[in-house]
């Protein structure tokens, strides 16, 4: 089934990409969502008659996210505090709290943008994706440490 998409998606393309997908996942998520819809003529004469608008859009959004990768550059690692015992942490570190720490630094991105490759659950340096755009992602490395050994104005004891 051919649809075209309303929001860029980060495995299948930007806006106003036309896709081939399998029926069930346009018919049960992609249009029931309002990710996409379906590509009949009246929505593909929409389209072209946009796509200079489209493409403007787009070309800003590129911008944004490449100029956002550039704070992550100047970020060489950042300290994210947990409760943990013997190295191992009370839960885990989700996307949530990594986004809080990014926003105290001056950052601000959404939960959906950091992608874990699997949950953190240890103490220690891991490494995290963040997607800003379908053609723009960056890595960024967390510390994660132990909550009880903050000092109690808030610094690190002995780490940076």
């Amino acid at each position: 089934m051919l649809v075209i998409l309303k929001e860029t998606a980060r495995k299948l393309g930007n806006v106003g990409d036309v896709l081939k997908v399998k029926k069930g996942f346009a018919r049960n998520y992609l249009i029931p969502s309002g990710k996409a819809v379906r590509a009949t003529k009246a929505n593909l004469a929409i389209l072209e008659s946009s796509k200079e608008k489209l493409a403007a859009q787009q070309a800003a959004e590129l911008e944004a996210a490449s100029e956002l990768a550039k704070s992550f550059a100047e970020i060489d690692v950042l300290p994210i505090y947990a409760q943990a015992e013997r190295g191992v942490l009370f839960g885990a570190v989700n996307a949530k709290q990594i986004v809080a720490e990014l926003s105290k630094k001056g950052v601000e991105i959404t939960a959906k943008n950091v992608v874990l490759g699997a949950p953190i659950k240890t103490l220690g340096e891991h490494e995290v994706k963040i997607f800003l755009h379908s053609k723009v992602e960056c890595s960024l490395r967390i510390h994660i440490l132990d909550a009880s050994r903050r000092d109690a104005d808030g610094s690190t004891t002995g780490t940076s």
